[in-house]
């Protein structure tokens, strides 16, 4: 009976199924050669271009983005911290890669009255400067998704059905209605519906982390802040990095690789 009690187990702590999937989809970057390298293209998790200037990290990036439009992942985000995107140049990359649409349609317009979309974004591209927001809007966003994983060879979008003080999941429960396994939910206390595939609900950009302040960083005091920002982006990762799996979340991060003046030993490229 080990079995029947482990259920129980992972039912009352909330774990849901899950099966170790060689098979796993993954979002095309765009590139045969980077999607060779990568094991087929990319999956829900964070990535990281980086090298000297001008090597094309944001090109790179930006196709990457244009693929998972091109594949209609349903939430697609652009945080420029550098302010260096270039309309005219996303366009043509657009129309590279068989974008029929210019970049009112996909970037969306707004009322300026009443500040609503009358078009509304396929990607929402947005400026910021402080670091803890974008990592908040992650944060949030994977409260927000369900999960998305695949059990036996079928894959299920998971709803949770209490809240996280116990009490009915009004909103889930309403949203599943009686089209949810009842076995699984039985088994788990979670409504489990059939998904297509184990596609990416998100693929977010951004541009680039030496832009990324943190909020509390003393501007004065210079030699403090590159580990100003090391410390926050550790402690940031830890609210986000374990949860993008299961939201079938992908971030493509963008650093810089800088030469130290004077060095004498070990490698100067940090």
């Amino acid at each position: 009976n080990l079995d029947d009690k482990l259920d129980e187990i992972e039912k009352n702590i909330g774990v849901s199924e899950s099966t170790l999937d060689p098979t796993e989809v993954r979002l095309s970057t765009g590139s045969l050669m980077q999607d060779l390298v990568l094991g087929g293209g990319i999956t829900a998790g964070w990535y990281t271009n980086f090298g000297q200037e001008q090597c094309c990290k944001t090109t790179d990036a930006v196709q990457i983005l244009i693929s998972a439009l091109n594949s209609d992942v349903p939430i697609l985000g652009y945080y420029d911290y550098e302010g260096s995107a270039e309309p005219n140049y996303i366009e043509n990359n657009m129309k590279a890669m068989g974008v029929k649409a210019d970049l009112k349609s996909i970037f969306g317009v707004r009322d300026e009255k009443t500040g609503k979309y009358l078009i509304p974004p396929r990607v929402r591209y947005r400026t910021e400067g402080i670091a803890e927001k974008f990592f908040d809007y992650i944060a949030r966003l994977q409260r927000m998704l369900h999960d998305k994983k695949k059990i036996g060879n079928q894959w299920y979008y998971i709803y949770d059905s209490k809240t996280a003080d116990g009490k009915i999941h009004k909103a889930n429960t309403a949203l599943v209605g009686k089209h949810y396994d009842q076995a699984y939910f039985r088994k788990t206390g979670k409504f489990r519906i059939p998904a297509p595939d184990g596609s990416l609900q998100a693929l977010i950009l951004v541009d680039s982390y030496p832009g990324m302040l943190p909020e509390t960083q003393d501007v004065d005091d210079p030699n403090n802040a590159v580990a100003t920002q090391a410390r926050m982006f550790s402690n940031q990762l830890k609210r986000v990095k374990g949860r993008m799996k299961s939201k079938r979340i992908a971030v493509i991060g963008i650093n810089q690789l800088r030469l130290r003046p004077m060095v004498q030993m070990g490698n100067p490229e940090y």
